[in-house]
């Protein structure tokens, strides 16, 4: 049946590979959703500042990247770098968990919220954006839509005048992506 509709491909030693109707249905969601078309102009002139720049959403208790580059010379390349990771450990994911009941959150993240966690997630929620420090560098996060169905960031912020400044990007940003 999925060989049928284009979704799977049979080649002639019977292995199943994605279907040209796969790529199809990928293409026009991402059309359909206005989405990518509002973030382009933003994730282009936040790149430019030679940091890693993403776009991405919640799926369960991962993101999946729809834009991912640290390489300012090279934007097209943050489109080829759409993989799925853990929501804890990325500012994306924190900011749009943050968005989320506490229920809702609990249940997809499971054994894995914690008193930690729920701290985390409600100064989140708080301050309207996503900051994971770590040891040499602060990625920020601010979310989507209301209610947020996405969330645009910037990583490998040094200084605390970077962290303000980028912070004020992403809020124009943003703004722009939700008109």
């Amino acid at each position: 049946t999925l060989d049928y509709l284009g979704l799977a491909h049979r080649d002639s030693s019977r292995r199943y590979s994605i279907g040209p109707a796969m790529h199809i249905l990928a293409a026009q969601s991402m059309a359909a959703s206005g989405l990518f078309a509002r973030a382009l102009p933003h994730l282009q002139t936040l790149s430019k500042y030679n940091k890693l720049v993403a776009l991405g959403v919640l799926w369960k208790d991962q993101v999946c990247y729809l834009y991912h580059n640290s390489d300012p010379g090279n934007f097209s390349a943050g489109l080829s770098q759409i993989k799925l990771y853990p929501a804890l450990n990325s500012s994306i994911g924190v900011a749009l968990l943050a968005e989320l009941p506490e229920d809702q959150v609990k249940a997809i993240l499971g054994d894995k919220y914690t008193g930690k966690v729920a701290k985390l997630l409600k100064k989140t929620n708080k301050q309207g954006y996503a900051a994971l420090r770590h040891s040499d560098h602060v990625s920020l996060a601010l979310p989507i839509g209301s209610p947020a169905y996405a969330a645009i960031a910037v990583s490998n912020i040094k200084t605390k005048e970077e962290e303000d400044s980028f912070r004020k990007l992403l809020k124009k940003a943003v703004s722009e992506i939700n008109k």
